[in-house]
């Protein structure tokens, strides 16, 4: 009797398992054809990537959109689904409301400007360099300008590739300008009907102040006297 009942439990257990590790595989399949889709739809070209440290290859991908500025041969790299995330990301943050480089880096990046704006913005530096890079799978025996990037990865996971990054922050647009292309942004816009003037801008709250950006550029904030306090809040 016992012995029926382990081999039946047993039996549910297995299916149970293999039941969800089914729906987290399809459900994994679907948001990554979303997030190409998305990518393709914004002017991308979506392509799963690949690790390399010292010419070796690495365990994991990466689904990437890049975009490309064919006339000045230039593009920019970024993670397919933080482009495609409802909310915002690091990546996106640190893209959309960058600070100022510091022009006098230090530690190990000191050599490479793009690296070291990687570190200031508190992310981190993925096979990058003179350790390695990622490629476009398929292509890891051919890697070159076209088919490699770099990659600052934040703690959220969100990653871009830091050139991109620090030209943005001065003015300088690699590839494609991302601002209005992430959904989290998009999504942030006001909506234009047939009565609105798109070039008007958005009604602010009189009582309420427009954010305020740290002394070292940090993302917008409120502070707690810029909310006005009513009656009702009392």
């Amino acid at each position: 009797m016992r012995r029926r009942m382990l081999i039946s439990a047993t039996a549910t257990a297995i299916a149970v398992t293999t039941t969800l590790l089914t729906t987290t595989t399809a459900g994994a399949v679907e948001q990554s054809k979303a997030d190409k889709d998305y990518c393709t739809k914004q002017g991308g070209m979506y392509d799963t990537f690949v690790p390399l440290a010292e010419g070796q290859e690495m365990g994991g991908s990466e689904g990437l959109c890049v975009f490309w500025d064919t006339a000045h041969k230039t593009k920019i790299s970024v993670t397919a689904e933080a482009l495609n995330a409802d909310k915002p990301t690091l990546a996106e943050l640190a893209y959309n409301h960058p600070p100022k480089p510091n022009p006098r880096p230090v530690g190990v990046a000191m050599g490479n400007p793009g690296d070291a704006y990687c570190y200031q913005l508190g992310g981190t530096l993925n096979f990058n360099g003179p350790v390695g890079y990622w490629v476009i799978k398929g292509q890891e025996h051919s890697p070159k300008f076209e088919n490699t990037t770099d990659l600052c990865v934040f703690a959220d996971m969100s990653a871009m590739d830091s050139w991109g990054l620090l030209y943005h922050a001065g003015g300088v647009v690699r590839g494609q300008d991302l601002t209005h292309k992430w959904r989290a942004s998009r999504r942030c816009e006001p909506e234009v009907t047939e009565d609105s003037d798109a070039t008007e801008p958005p009604v602010v709250d009189p009582g309420v102040e427009p954010p305020v950006i740290g002394p070292g550029g940090e993302m917008p904030y409120y502070r707690d006297e810029d909310v006005a306090v009513t009656e009702d809040d009392e």
